[in-house]
């Protein structure tokens, strides 16, 4: 096993209903993660994943209010990479078959061994090293388009994009978090810092860019904001 001294330094939000569980878990957890969130149903991890940004998530499946599965597809909508991990007493296959389809990347049956844990957060290791190698200070768009995180600059395949300030601090924000998704109102307050509060000029702002490069690199998503394709 490679050495996993370094995961203490990832955010994890861990959700579990039940008490007792959860208790013992955070035990376990506490070997290898500092920085651990906890949340006691779907909802309430849902709404803490909205509020923070999470190296890895650890959840239950039966849980009241929302249960992990529905909550998984809820965050999958914010979050593509995010690693997810399964922890439940039911070895149904409905329920690991809907969770590789929610895109989770660890499936573990309660009760667990510290080796079968450890086995877990190897999958977690490898996956973060992955990332991790490729987080190099280029992010990678659509139709040959990347930003350059260490310049400030767009690019499409060797060619320099002119970008006006309010469209380079747009690309800043949009590729500051892979976690979120940015409302009309964060745009608003990072790119023109006033005390104004118009999304119209946040629309008329991504209507020029998408004109200008001819293509569509943000997607709207409803009734939440807007994130880098």
């Amino acid at each position: 096993m490679s050495d996993l001294s370094y995961l203490s330094k990832l955010k994890i939000l861990y959700v579990e209903d039940d008490q007792e569980t959860r208790l013992f878990t955070l035990e376990l957890f506490q070997f290898f993660f500092s920085d651990i969130d906890v949340a006691v149903n779907g909802q309430d991890g849902l709404d803490k994943f909205k509020a923070s940004t999470y190296d890895a998530i650890f959840t239950d499946i039966n849980m009241p209010i929302m249960d992990g599965l529905k909550m998984i597809q809820e965050i999958r909508i914010f979050n593509k990479n995010v690693p997810i991990f399964i922890f439940s007493a039911h070895d149904e296959v409905n329920y690991f078959i809907a969770g590789i389809y929610h895109g989770i990347d660890g499936y573990l049956l309660k009760p667990f061994s510290m080796k079968e844990l450890k086995d877990i957060i190897n999958k977690l290791a490898e996956k973060t090293q992955i990332i991790s190698t490729q987080n190099n200070g280029i992010k990678k768009l659509i139709n040959g388009f990347y930003w350059d995180k260490t310049t400030e600059t767009l690019y499409q395949y060797n060619k320099k994009i002119d970008l006006t300030k309010n469209e380079i601090l747009l690309f800043e924000l949009l590729t500051s978090s892979q976690s979120r998704i940015f409302s009309s109102i964060d745009i608003d307050t990072v790119i023109f810092d006033d005390d104004k509060s118009d999304t119209f000029r946040v629309r008329n702002l991504l209507s020029r860019l998408k004109k200008k490069l001819q293509c569509d690199l943000i997607e709207s998503i409803y009734a939440h904001g807007y994130r880098l394709k």
